[in-house]
C-alpha cells in the first residue's frame, strides 16, 4: 500500500509515545519560557555570566536544558537515549558538541572521545553517524587566518599540519570501522577552511559510497551556487557528495559581524528566502542521488513533507539509505516520529560532553528557539494538546 500520503505531524500520541508525564510537562515549562524572546535573551545573558563567574547554576542547568537538549555528559550517559529513540525506530547521529577547543590537551581528548564514539557507532545499527565540529581539533584563529590568506607563523603551521593529519586520522578510522562521518558547518569566516579539509576526505573516502558528509548552511547566499558546483565537482572526479543540508545556526552573529566589519551580510535577508534556498535545494539534492546521499535537517513541516513527496513522485522506497531526514534531540519530536511510523529513515542529532563545554550548543538552541516562535508556537501546542488528550484518557 502507498504510504507517503499518509504521514501527518498531528499525531500527538506519536510524537510524544516515549515521554512520560513528568517529561512532558518539562517540556511545556521549556518551551514556554524559551517563545518568550526577551526572558530567553536575559536568561542566555545570566547563564553566560554565572558560568564566568563560577556560580553555582550547574545543577540548574543539568536539569533543565541539559538534560532536553542532550544525551548525558559523555557516551555512556548517552545509551538510555539511543535505546529509547530505537524502541521507535529513531536512529541516533552521534554529536560530541565541543567547539572553539585551543590546547593539545583538548585536541587529544577530542580524539579520543571520536574514536570511542565510532567504535560505539560500529557496534550499534541504530547509530550511523557520528558528527563533529573541525574546531574541536584546531584552534579559531589558524582557520581563520588560513581563509583569509594571512600568512601563518611557524608554530601555526605545524599546529595546520597536526590538524590535518587528526582528520586524515579521524576518517580513516571511521572508514575502517564502517561509520560515516559529519562534519559540522561554523561561522562563513572560518567555513572555506574546514570545507576544503572535508572535501580533501571526499575525494579520498567517498569513491564506492558516502562516507563523509558535508554541512551546507541554505541561509547563506552563496549556497545555492557552492552546492552546484559541489555536485559538479563530485561528478567529475569521480566521488560522491555527502550532504547534510541545514538552515543555519549562527544568524545573528553572522549579520552582526557583517554590520560591524561593513561588508554586505552573507545572510539572505528573510527567513522565506532561505526557506525557498532550501527546499529547492533540497529537491536538487534527492534529484541527483546516483551522485551524492542526504541528511535533511529540518524542523520545517512544509520541507519535509516536501521530501516525502517528492520521494513519492521518484518512486523511491520510504526507507532509501540514501535519503535521511533529521532533527534536534528534544526538538521536532512530532515531526521524527511520525516519519519514523512510516518507516523513512529518521535521525535525532544527539549532543553529548561535558556541561561547560556544550553551553554554545545550548544557547543556540535557545536563540534559535527566539527567532522562529511560529516553530516553537507549533511544538508547544503540540505538547499542551498532548498533555490534554492523557488528562482526558484517565
Amino acid at each position: 500500500m502507498d504510504n507517503h500520503n499518509l504521514v501527518s505531524f498531528d499525531d500527538t500520541s506519536v510524537a510524544f509515545s516515549s515521554r512520560p508525564d513528568r517529561e512532558l510537562k518539562r517540556m511545556n515549562f521549556l518551551f514556554t519560557i524559551m517563545g518568550m524572546g526577551k526572558l530567553t535573551k536575559i536568561g542566555s545573558y545570566f547563564v553566560k555570566s554565572a558560568l564566568k563567574w563560577k556560580l553555582p547554576v550547574k545543577k540548574v542547568i543539568k536539569n533543565t536544558l541539559f538534560d532536553h537538549f542532550c544525551g548525558g555528559e559523555n557516551l555512556d550517559e548517552c545509551k538510555k537515549s539511543i535505546d529509547n529513540l530505537s524502541s521507535s525506530k529513531v536512529k541516533t547521529i552521534l554529536d560530541y558538541a565541543v567547539e572553539a577547543e585551543s590546547s593539545t590537551a583538548a585536541y587529544d581528548h577530542t580524539m579520543e572521545v571520536l574514536r570511542k564514539s565510532i567504535d560505539l557507532a560500529a557496534s550499534d545499527k541504530n547509530i550511523p553517524f557520528v558528527v563533529f565540529k573541525m574546531t574541536a581539533l584546531c584552534r579559531f584563529s589558524i582557520l581563520e587566518k588560513a581563509q583569509s590568506g594571512i600568512e601563518l607563523n611557524f608554530t601555526e603551521k605545524e599546529e595546520f599540519a597536526h590538524f590535518n593529519q587528526m582528520v586524515e586520522k579521524i576518517a580513516a578510522y571511521a572508514s575502517d570501522a564502517g561509520v560515516r562521518l559529519m562534519v559540522d558547518a561554523e561561522e562563513s569566516w572560518i567555513q572555506d577552511t574546514i570545507d576544503a579539509v572535508t572535501l580533501k576526505l571526499m575525494s579520498q573516502y567517498n569513491k564506492g559510497h558516502v562516507l563523509i558528509f558535508r554541512t551546507f548552511q541554505m541561509y547563506r547566499v552563496d549556497m545555492p551556487f557552492l552546492l552546484r558546483e559541489a555536485i559538479n565537482s563530485a561528478r567529475k572526479n569521480g566521488y560522491k557528495l555527502g550532504v547534510k543540508l541545514v538552515r543555519g545556526a549562527y544568524l545573528e552573529k553572522e549579520r552582526k559581524r557583517a554590520f560591524d566589519l561593513a561588508y554586505p551580510s552573507p545572510i539572505f535577508p528573510t527567513k522565506e528566502e532561505t526557506d525557498q534556498a532550501f527546499n529547492e535545494a533540497l529537491e536538487f539534492c534527492l534529484n541527483n542521488l546516483n551522485y551524492l546521499a542526504i541528511v535533511s535537517g529540518s524542523h520545517n513541516e512544509e520541507s519535509n513533507l516536501l521530501q516525502t513527496k517528492i520521494m513519492k513522485s521518484m518512486k523511491l522506497e520510504n526507507n532509501d539509505e540514501r535519503v535521511y531526514f533529521a532533527q534536534l534531540y528534544g526538538m521536532g519530536d512530532h515531526i521524527s516520529f511520525n516519519l519514523s511510523r512510516k518507516n523513512f529513515n529518521v535521525g535525532k542529532y544527539l549532543p553529548f560532553g561535558p556541561l561547560e563545554a556544550v553551553m554554545p550548543y545550548l544557547l543556540r538552541r535557545a536563540e534559535e528557539n527566539k527567532s522562529i516562535k511560529s516553530q516553537t508556537g507549533r511544538e508547544l501546542s503540540l505538547i499542551r494538546k498532548e498533555i490534554d488528550r492523557r488528562k482526558n484518557m484517565s
